[in-house]
Order: structure tokens, then sequence, then C-alpha cells
């Protein structure tokens, strides 16, 4: 697997400057559904199967379930509530020995999108693994909304891999055209 696999490219907003995030584009889609602002049922609904049958067909080809574990990487503050992809991720490992395992922002950072501050470090020093014993010798699949510089999803992987994971393979659903 490259550095990560991802569903679509995202096209960020850029102030209404960006074409390629227009209505009713993927990437208009997403970026409603990070902020938690798609009222569009059918679209959420639609958009939300995509990423399910995404990560189905990535996470059931594991051969042995019951030593993969996922985890969805947090939003930029500690008081972020979960978002979309953990009901995703739950309905999917539903029927599964797949477990999921928590990555918790311990304190608050910016959001990038309003800085441009894209540091690995600084996601090492506010995420943790709340229970390294779920991650101990498993292939971890570290999911994320949407992938800009990548430093987030190095910073995670690099956490679990020093939790003891035996292997990390990074997703996200968007990943930013550069």
């Amino acid at each position: 697997m490259a550095e990560s696999t991802y569903m679509i490219t995202y096209y960020p907003y850029h102030n209404g400057q960006n074409p390629l995030h227009s209505e009713g584009s993927d990437s208009q889609t997403l970026s409603y559904l990070k902020q938690d602002t798609l009222y569009d049922s059918d679209r959420k609904e639609e958009f939300e199967y995509r990423i399910s049958e995404w990560l189905e067909g990535i996470l059931l080809q594991e051969p042995n379930q019951g030593n993969v574990a996922i985890a969805i990487v947090p939003g930029h503050s500690p008081e972020s509530p979960p978002n979309f992809l953990h009901a995703i991720v739950d309905g999917i490992i539903s029927e599964t020995t797949i477990t999921k395992t928590l990555l918790q922002r311990i304190s608050k950072v910016p959001k990038a999108t309003s800085t441009g501050i894209r540091c690995q470090a600084l996601h090492e020093q506010t995420i943790v693994v709340t229970d390294p014993k779920s991650v101990a010798d498993k292939v971890v699949y570290v999911i994320d909304d949407i992938e800009t510089s990548g430093a987030t999803l190095r910073a995670c992987r690099k956490l679990m891999m020093d939790a003891g994971a035996a292997q990390v393979k990074l997703l996200a659903v968007g990943k930013t055209d550069s």
C-alpha cells in the first residue's frame, strides 16, 4: 500500500474560488459531511454508502480479521464530537471480528485550514492511543476524512507503531489535490 489510500480527490473550497468544489460535487459533499452541515438526506445517505462500500472492500479483504483494528483520526479539539466516520465504521465491523480502537485528542490544535500549520510532531504530542493493548501485534487501519499534507495520518501511524501495532495502513476518504 502506498503512503495512503484514498477514495476521492478532494478539491478545497478556497473561499468559493475553486470551480471543482462545486454544488453537488464529491468535494462539497465531503466538506458538508465533515462539518455536519449536509442536510440533503438522500445525498448524505448515498455518499456514506459509497464510503462504506469503499472501506468494506479494503477491510474485508484482510485474511485474519481478528488481527485487524481500525482507528479514526480525531478532530482538532478534545471537545470535537465523533465525526460521520464512526457510524460508518461501526456498521462495517459489527458483523466482523475487526476491533475499533480510539485515538483521542488530548489538547486542542489550530485547524490547519485557518493557520496552514501542518506539523506531524504537533499531532504526535496532542493525540494518544487510548488502549494500546487493542493494537498490539495487529494490522491497524487509520482513517481520516480529508488528507492534505498527511501529517496527521503519519503522526497516528507513529503512535500506533509505538503502541505495538504490527503494521499500520493509512486511509483517507478524500485526498487534497496538490
